[in-house]
């Protein structure tokens, strides 16, 4: 579980990042915003994906390899 918890808060931050940015009417950015602009280019793009691999490697070394 001690490795599972950073992932499970970095989620709800995100999570809530993302309402209060919805909920104050367009003062700030929400995360769908800021992932179109991101990927938007080919800089953000390629940050994107290995973002993605980085979170699907550990997530995926962590959940499916047996006696881990």
């Amino acid at each position: 579980m001690s490795g599972t918890a950073p992932w499970i808060a970095l989620a709800l931050c995100a999570l809530v990042i993302d309402l209060a940015a919805r909920r104050r009417g367009g003062s700030r950015a929400g995360l769908g915003s800021v992932v179109a602009l991101l990927a938007s280019r080919l800089p953000g793009r390629v940050a994107l994906a290995a973002l993605w691999v980085f979170a699907g490697i550990h997530l995926f070394a962590r959940y499916t390899i047996p006696g881990r």
